[in-house]
């Protein structure tokens, strides 16, 4: 998948069957920054170092809430 289009601040929004279990916000592209347990950055690239099969797994939608100017 190409997460070019992927704009700081967009909210990444992952879970399983039709649940939404948990929200990340993007620092752009494939990058995305999230909580759990600890704070984390983590990236749905399979090429990035931080790379997440799981949360690449449960990835369900990307939506932007605010609009860019």
């Amino acid at each position: 998948e190409n997460f070019s289009n992927v704009l700081p601040g967009d909210l990444l929004f992952f879970g399983s069957g039709d649940r939404i279990t948990h929200v990340g916000i993007s620092l752009g592209g494939a990058k995305f920054i999230h909580q759990s347990g600890d704070v984390h950055i983590n990236s749905l690239n399979p090429e990035d170092e931080d790379y997440s099969p799981y949360r690449r797994r449960s990835l369900k939608m990307i939506k932007r809430i605010l609009k860019s100017r």
